[in-house]
């Protein structure tokens, strides 16, 4: 799933030209690390964002965790997330694609990155809404099953148009 979906990555940033990938926690966050790694390895530099601050972020081997501190010196700009939402996500002229990952998926494009199918609560969207209303385009990496692939998901505080 990782590997398909840096795939999708490098493909996307080659044929569209995105200059910076916002990615989201667990599998979104290695897809997109390893898809800056093979452009970096083509010559092709993207800018990897983190919704909480950090801006040219380079992930450490060993340390696959999006926010571990150890990998926060990598990055050259350190800032807030209002600064990489609103500049690097937001700006009409910002070129970025965001990667994140979803609970639930519908097949009208609904995400649900906020409440599990039980009514449990996941940590919240974080800047998943923010991320899916504002960049240029959006990839969600999740992993198949019918649970998280329905027909209509049970959370969504806005549903696509049907």
């Amino acid at each position: 799933m990782i590997v398909a979906a840096s795939r999708e990555i490098v493909r996307a940033v080659r044929e569209r030209g995105y200059r910076s990938i916002l990615c989201g926690l667990g599998a979104a966050h290695l897809a997109a690390w390893l898809a800056e790694s093979r452009l970096r390895a083509e010559g092709i530099t993207v800018t990897l964002l983190t919704e909480v601050g950090a801006a040219g972020i380079r992930p450490l081997p060993g340390d696959p965790f999006l926010f571990a501190l150890r990998n926060a010196p990598t990055a050259p700009m350190i800032a807030d997330t209002l600064t990489v939402m609103g500049m690097f996500v937001g700006d009409e002229r910002a070129r970025c694609l965001g990667v994140f990952g979803a609970a639930q998926v519908d097949r009208q494009g609904n995400l649900n990155t906020t409440r599990l199918p039980d009514g449990g609560f996941l940590m919240g969207s974080g800047g998943a809404n923010d991320v899916a209303s504002t960049a240029q385009e959006a990839i969600v990496v999740a992993r198949q099953s019918r649970a998280r692939f329905v027909e209509r998901v049970n959370y969504a505080p806005r549903r696509a148009r049907e």
